[in-house]
């Protein structure tokens, strides 16, 4: 709770010093309400689901979710989320449909996952998928053994793999030799596209102008774990990772990059950070204090902007004597409530 106060009195993201809010740049020190800090859904915010779990067990976990706004806009509409689903010992990609942007169906739709392994650089599972919209295709960017993948679709249901991973193992020194994972995907413009990864415990970032070939940026990390003190050690003191991103401007049109991601705290824990910069390059400002915190173990989160609102999807235990992952659901302003639409 401490962490949280400090988190909304000093900045939600952009309040740090150089860094401006959506209020505008020369208001640094403002809090910004659509970044953070987010609270939990309610019972009467969800249709009739577990809150503020959107998928909690029934025959299978489900964990690092991606969402997509099929019909993006102030309102919550149609909206496609795509999830690691694991099943007698294989996780696979499945693909979940709300119609309000948060009370998803508990079957798959496909009844079928989208994604199963079956290319020998993937191993025995796949994990933390990353799906954008590109042109009038989803692409569907996902973590193995060897590296990442990328899979195509037309329809956001079929999907086409690259055979080999776009990015596997062989980077700077930081990366320890450790395959990349978790991606996420950011798209600039028409062929200028970047990929923020993890990789033994930090975050990197790549460019690419077709999606398949992608370039390093840099020799160090984008972001690595934070430093705290020993009365005060860092939520985030021991590994970063599970990057997601988003692209948005202040009121004076400058491109603001934040990057939400896991970080994992020297006694265990876990919590959602949020670091960002001004514009495409360079080195990101982490935010003093989480995003979101709790104790049951948050992490892998998905952002997904309403313009007056946020809505943030997170992995975390499905109780406090749970041991299985589940699905749960935020929204920030913390002020702010989503009554369930009959």
């Amino acid at each position: 709770m401490k962490r949280e106060l400090a988190f909304l009195a000093t900045c939600s993201l952009l309040g740090c010093a150089t860094l401006a809010g959506e209020a505008g740049d020369s208001d640094a020190e403002r809090p910004n309400a659509l970044a953070g800090p987010f609270r939990l859904l309610g019972k009467s915010e969800i249709d009739g689901l577990d809150a503020p779990y959107v998928l909690n067990k029934k025959f299978s976990d489900f964990r690092e979710p991606t969402v997509l706004d099929l019909d993006p806009g102030e309102s919550l509409g149609a909206t496609a989320l795509y999830a690691v689903v694991t099943v007698t010992g294989v996780s696979h990609i499945e693909r979940f449909l709300a119609a309000d942007g948060r009370s998803f169906d508990v079957e798959p739709n496909p009844v079928a996952p989208v994604l199963s392994p079956d290319l020998a650089w993937e191993g025995a599972g796949l994990d933390a998928p990353e799906a954008a919209r590109v042109g009038s295709e989803t692409w569907l960017y996902y973590s193995a053994e060897g590296g990442i993948g990328l899979s195509r679709s037309t329809d956001g249901v079929s999907f086409e793999k690259q055979p080999a991973p776009v990015l596997a193992a062989g980077g700077s020194t930081w990366e320890g030799g450790k395959a990349p994972r978790a991606p996420a995907f950011l798209e600039l413009g028409p062929g200028e596209y970047r990929l923020f990864y993890e990789a033994n415990g930090q975050i990197g970032e790549a460019r690419s102008n077709d999606g398949v070939a992608w370039e390093r940026i840099g020799d160090a990390p984008l972001l690595g774990p934070g430093q705290g003190s020993a009365d005060e050690p860092a939520f985030d003191g021991v590994a970063v990772g599970d990057p997601e991103v988003w692209r948005t401007r202040t009121a004076e049109g400058r491109v603001v990059t934040r990057v939400y991601y896991t970080g994992r705290s020297p006694d265990g824990s876990s919590a959602i950070g949020l670091a960002a910069r001004y514009g495409d390059s360079g080195k990101l400002t982490r935010a003093p204090a989480p995003a979101f915190a709790g104790t049951r173990g948050p992490r892998s989160p998905a952002v997904v902007p309403h313009g007056s609102f946020t809505l943030l999807f997170l992995t975390e235990r499905a109780g406090p004597n749970d041991d299985y992952p589940a699905i749960a659901v935020g929204i920030a302003p913390a002020t702010r409530t989503l009554p369930v639409e009959k």
